[in-house]
């Protein structure tokens, strides 16, 4: 099992997709965060979402998101 970057952490599967570098998932996870804030969206569409790794931290922000996989 391992941790999405955020908080609240949540477990997924081992067998599920995650980053390789959790620091670097982290980075990208922040950097996500920022960009989106800047542009003033708050309805998100990711699409490819896998387990969730950007999705879960967007919702968490209080974003609508529609996570397609």
């Amino acid at each position: 099992d391992g941790l999405f970057v955020g908080d609240p952490p949540v477990r997924y599967h081992a067998s599920g997709f995650a980053q390789a570098s959790f620091l670097m998932n982290q980075h990208l996870v922040t950097q996500m965060l920022a960009s989106i804030r800047r542009s003033g969206a708050r309805s998100i569409l990711e699409v490819y979402a896998g387990s969730g790794n950007l999705s879960i931290p967007l919702a968490v922000e209080g974003f609508s998101v529609l996570a397609l996989e």
